[in-house]
C-alpha cells in the first residue's frame, strides 16, 4: 500500500543525502515522495513508488545509522535504480528484529558505517 514518508524517514534522507553530496530534494521535494513498505520482517525498509516498470537496484549512494529505542543499532542505506532515480531506503536491525522507532531528531542520525 502506497503512503507518505513519515517524519523520521524523512529525517533520515535529510541527513543522509547532503551528507554525501546529494542535496535533499534531489528526486524531488520529499513532501511528494510516494513509498511503499518492504516485506522485510518489520526493519522499516521502503521502495520509492514509481512510473517506470521493471526497476532494479543501481548503486548504494549513502549509508548511516541510528540507536533504536532497545540499544539497538539500525543501519540504513539509501539506494538509487539503474537509471540514477531514487529506489529505496534500506533498513536492518542488527540483531535482525523489528524496528521499534525511527529516528525523533536529527541528532539521531549518524552518517557512515555502524561502529563495530
Amino acid at each position: 500500500m502506497s503512503r507518505c514518508l513519515e517524519a523520521g524517514e524523512r529525517i533520515i534522507l535529510e541527513i543522509l543525502l547532503p551528507a554525501y553530496g546529494l542535496p535533499s530534494d534531489t528526486f524531488g521535494p520529499l513532501d511528494e515522495l510516494v513509498v511503499e513498505d518492504m516485506s522485510d520482517g518489520g526493519m522499516g525498509s521502503f521502495r520509492v513508488v514509481s512510473t517506470v516498470a521493471e526497476r532494479r537496484m543501481g548503486s548504494q549512494v549513502a549509508e548511516g545509522w541510528y540507536e533504536d529505542s532497545d540499544g539497538v543499532l539500525v543501519s540504513v542505506t539509501i539506494n538509487l535504480d539503474e537509471y540514477g532515480a531514487l529506489f529505496e531506503l534500506d533498513s536492518m536491525k542488527l540483531n535482525a528484529m523489528p524496528r521499534l522507532r525511527l529516528p525523533r531528531v536529527v541528532d539521531d542520525v549518524h552518517v557512515g558505517s555502524m561502529p563495530r
